[in-house]
């Protein structure tokens, strides 16, 4: 085992811990065995190229952060991009003037909700706050 080993297996192992998926999960989305992807996280393996090249592809990393750590990882920057999208498509919902005003503390419930199942689906947020929100609705009216 590499030292240069060790950490490309900790970064893949924190894009997949970040997503919630299994090493199961992300060793079918690359084509792997799930042994071989389990020694890739634990370093036990040398990583090729070609799947390094795949993983970077399939989950939207930097190559470069992936294999050298060099650059931080834009996960960062997607969540907040996610939140944002989250906020406008929420927020238009609640304050929409044909519906009752919600609440501070339900409207954060909702938004966060949203954000979570946007996040755990990659969906788009607009979509899953008009589906909670009718559901929301539909509950108000009984």
């Amino acid at each position: 085992m590499t030292s240069q080993n060790v950490p490309i297996g900790q970064r893949m192992r924190e894009t997949r811990e970040g997503t919630g998926h299994s090493q199961s999960k992300f060793a079918a989305m690359l084509g792997l065995s799930d042994r071989a992807y389990k020694n890739y996280e634990l370093g036990k393996r040398e990583v090729p190229l070609s799947t390094l090249i795949k993983f970077a592809q399939e989950f939207e990393v930097e190559f470069d952060w992936l294999v050298f750590g060099d650059q931080m990882q834009p996960k960062d920057a997607k969540l907040m991009n996610l939140a944002v999208q989250t906020s406008e498509a929420t927020y238009a919902l609640a304050t929409d003037l044909k519906e009752k005003p919600m609440s501070i503390e339900r409207y954060v419930k909702f938004f966060e909700y949203v954000l979570d199942q946007s996040r755990v689906k990659v969906s788009i947020p607009s979509h899953e706050a008009r589906a909670v929100f009718e559901l929301i609705r539909s509950e108000n009216a009984k």
